[in-house]
């Protein structure tokens, strides 16, 4: 019998060896782990929704077993985006370059933000429920503040939107900016260490099986 192959993409949220996770220990990794999946993550750094869209199509255009192929999204900023400067993908409005600086300032606003992650979330819930794919979507970090409805884009069975990942760990109790001993963010930089990544994925478990 064919294994299972699980699928992630998003930003730092959603990867591991960069920030203070364990290589082994950020959520996609701890999914893989509970339901024994074979698992693939193109989540990168700096990465937008817009890559994350492109990223995950181009992977299920050369993936066949659909039947058993699950997809988790974790969603990233909206103020993100990607161009293409002739020779390769660039990601804009992650970090303080001039670039990003002059992105933010001439061309970004925010009620063209939220339309565009609205068809966004549009565009690929269509897509993987087209090809009869069964995903997952949330909001890792920084989407927008009215995300609590977006589910209605795709199906409450397909969308965990009550809170964001980052939401969820900084309401945890033991969660200080400080980085103080047992706290569920890094201190330099309030990305999810190994335990707001544990927090995560039982979140994450919890929904797949009672809701999906």
């Amino acid at each position: 019998m064919k294994n299972k192959t699980l699928y992630t993409n998003g930003c730092s949220f959603s990867t591991g060896n960069i920030h203070p996770p364990d290589d082994d220990k950020p959520w996609p990794i701890l999914l893989q782990k509970h339901y024994g999946y074979d698992l693939i993550n193109e989540a990168i750094e700096g990465g937008s929704n817009n890559r994350i869209i492109r990223k995950t199509i181009e992977f299920v255009e050369d993936f066949e077993d659909y039947e058993n192929l699950f997809i988790v999204i974790g969603w990233t900023s909206n103020q993100r985006w990607e161009f293409y400067n002739g020779d390769k993908w660039q990601q804009i409005g992650a970090h303080d370059s001039k670039l990003d600086k002059l992105f933010l300032k001439s061309f970004y606003s925010e009620d063209m933000s939220i339309f565009n992650f609205e068809l966004q979330v549009l565009l690929l819930g269509s897509y993987l429920k087209n090809k009869k794919i069964k995903f997952l979507f949330f909001h890792g970090f920084d989407t927008y503040d009215g995300f609590e409805n977006v589910n209605e884009f795709t199906g409450k069975e397909y969308y965990y939107s009550e809170k964001s990942f980052k939401d969820i760990i900084a309401d945890e109790p033991w969660c200080s900016p400080d980085g103080v001993y047992n706290t569920t963010l890094s201190g330099d930089d309030s990305h999810p260490n190994n335990k707001g990544h544990k927090i995560w994925s039982e979140l994450l478990i919890k929904y797949i099986d009672g809701v999906m």
